[in-house]
This record gives structure tokens, sequence and C-alpha cells, in this order.
């Protein structure tokens, strides 16, 4: 039976072998071999990795994650140089998406290999070349240097999950940055604007989900702003562990606006305020909801708190 033209042969050289990265149907049998070379297949696939800009990302991709299993020092300068050698602004939108496939697969690898040798190009790359996959890789390394840039990230709808992951991964050695992006309101106080308000809800909920007992008043005094621009109003939700006193969560569905519970602790927006709600947390929207209520007297229906509440406030009938 005669191969088919994808098939490797035994004893290829690590060029030839490299050159197959772009064939779908013997990629992954290159990517095996190349692997098994070792470091004498470095200078073939750093060679694929650090070639020009293309439309299809996944031959560079593999070439990254090939120098990342097999490690070492030529590999790990590949994979850093990988992270700014091209110009990303100078291209055009489909060559640019690709060429952040490859920045990211690079980052993801040098977080992969450990070596802190890697910690300052990849701050450089979030910081100033807004490489998503650095996040998570500095997050491997604990690196907390990196901690303020990821937690810029949050503003960023595209790079939000991301970089939330990201904070969960560092865990509380991220709670000062989360709770002084909390306080940050962009362009001013008077006029915030969308993004400021989501990556503040983000900081919130991220908060919650910590559990840092230290952020209960700076979150409880959130719950108290008057603002309607404040998204971050309640954004840890009921599910992190700061939520354990009632602090007015009370009983909201997904996306919706609660009612204070029945101490009163002022109305919070359950859940990822402002980012899973879409247009219904725009500031006007909200402007007009609140503006209706007051004119009405209507007040806000009052939860019951939940179980388990320890506030120290009256009790109240059916508390």
């Amino acid at each position: 039976m005669q191969p088919g033209p994808g098939a490797m042969r035994a004893g290829m050289r690590s060029e030839e072998l490299a050159a197959k990265l772009g064939d779908l149907t013997g990629n992954r049998e290159a990517m095996a071999q190349l692997i098994l070379q070792g470091e004498r297949a470095v200078p073939a696939v750093a060679a694929v990795l650090l070639g020009p800009p293309s439309s299809i990302a996944e031959p560079r991709c593999l070439a990254a994650e090939i120098l990342g299993a097999i490690g070492g020092e030529a590999a790990l300068s590949a994979l850093i140089r990988a992270l700014t050698i091209h110009d990303v602004r100078r291209l055009d939108p489909v060559l640019r998406l690709a060429e952040e496939a490859v920045r990211n697969r690079a980052a993801e690898q040098l977080g992969k290999l450990g070596n802190r040798r890697a910690i300052g190009p990849l701050i450089y790359a979030l910081a100033r070349e807004g490489v998503r996959g650095a996040m998570g890789a500095l997050a491997q390394f604990g690196e907390p240097g990196g901690i303020r840039y990821v937690v810029r990230r949050l503003e960023d709808p595209c790079d939000r999950v991301a970089a939330a992951d990201a904070v969960l991964r560092y865990g509380r050695i991220a709670v000062p940055d989360l709770a002084a992006t909390l306080i940050e309101l962009k362009p001013s106080a008077e006029d915030e604007a969308l993004m400021s308000m989501e990556r503040r809800a983000e900081a919130a909920r991220l908060l919650g989900v910590l559990g840092d007992d230290r952020v209960i008043p700076t979150l409880e005094a959130y719950l108290e702003d008057s603002a309607p621009r404040s998204a971050a109003r309640g954004g840890a939700g009921p599910a992190g562990p700061v939520a354990s006193r009632c602090a007015g969560w009370g009983t909201a569905t997904r996306g919706g606006e609660s009612g204070p519970c029945q101490h009163g602790r002022g109305r919070a927006l359950h859940g990822r305020a402002g980012i899973d709600g879409g247009s219904q947390y725009s500031p006007p929207r909200r402007r007009r909801r609140a503006e209706s209520r007051a004119t009405s007297g209507v007040a806000p229906a009052v939860r019951r708190c939940p179980p388990g509440c320890r506030d120290p406030g009256p009790a109240a009938a059916g508390h």
C-alpha cells in the first residue's frame, strides 16, 4: 500500500517536518515527531513561529506548542520574541486576528514553561500590546506586578472573561487592586462611562467570590451609593462569601433589581450587574425607572432576609 502524500517518512529532517505543520492532514503527526526530536528541532520550529503573519494561524500556534513541550533556553527565547515580533496595528483585521492567536498561544506556553525570565516580557506584552494570553501566564507565575494590568482588562468586554479567570487564579493577593478599581470612576464621577461601570461591577463580583472579609465595608459602602451610574452596587451577588450578612441582597432574579431586605440596607443589583443585564442597565433606563418609582409614590418591595442572616439590626416580622 502506497503512503499518502501527507504521510511522514522515518528519519525526516526537522525542516521537512516543520513544513508539514501547515498540512491539515499530517500536522499532528509532524508535531509529535518534532517533539520527539527535542532541542535539535527548535531552530526549524522557531523559524515557523517567527515567520511572517498569515491569515491561517494554526501552523504557528502548533509551533508555539512544540517549543513549549520541548523547553530549553532557545525555545524560551523564541516564544518571548513571538509576543511582540510583529506590529499588529499595521495589519489588516484578518491578519491581526491570526497574529493575536499566535501571541496568545506563545504566552500560554511561557506560563507552562515556568521560567521567570518570561515575566518581564509578559508584563510588557499585556500592558503595551494587550496580549490576552499573558494574563493567565502571569497568574500562573503568581507575579504580583501583573495584577494591576490584569484588573485593567476587566474594562474590555473582549478580555473580561480571561481577566476574571486570571484574577481568580491569583487569589486573594488580587484583592487590593480589585478594591482600588472599584472606586475608580472613568472619566469622572459625574459622567461615568458604561465600560467603567462594567469594570467596577465585575471587580465587586470578584471580590465577593474571593471572599476576603476585609472588603465587606467597601462593598457595603457601595450598596449605599446613590449615584444611578454605580453598577458596582451588589456586584458580588449572594454567591460570594461576603454576602453572609444580608446587606440588602434581597431575593431578586438574575439581572433584576431587588428591594431592600427587612433591615433596609439599600437596593442591590443581583449577580453581574451591568454585564449580564445588557442594555437594561444603561444609565438613562435606570434613571427613568427610579424617577417613575419616585413620582408614583410606590416604595420598592421589601424582601425577606436570606436564611442565616447575622445582621445586628432590629428584628422584623418574619425575619
